[in-house]
């Protein structure tokens, strides 16, 4: 994490994402990943990859999200 942590904060740019899926067996999933550009290098970076259990409406989404930076 540490790792991480020094190329998000030493970056030129910096793409973050957040997708949910749903799978075929009616789960739903979250992840959060991010492109960061260091020394002209496109790295990806994922963050988290977490299994929604209390439903994919917007507040349980963003409270995932923000968790992560956390």
């Amino acid at each position: 994490m540490k790792q991480i942590q020094t190329i998000v904060v030493t970056a030129s740019f910096l793409s973050l994402s957040a997708d949910e899926v749903i799978t075929i067996e009616n789960q739903s999933w979250i992840s959060v990943h991010a492109y960061v550009m260091h020394a002209w290098k496109l790295i990806p970076i994922l963050f988290t990859l977490q299994h929604i259990v209390e439903g994919g409406n917007v507040d349980n989404l963003t409270i995932i999200i923000v968790q992560t930076f956390m």
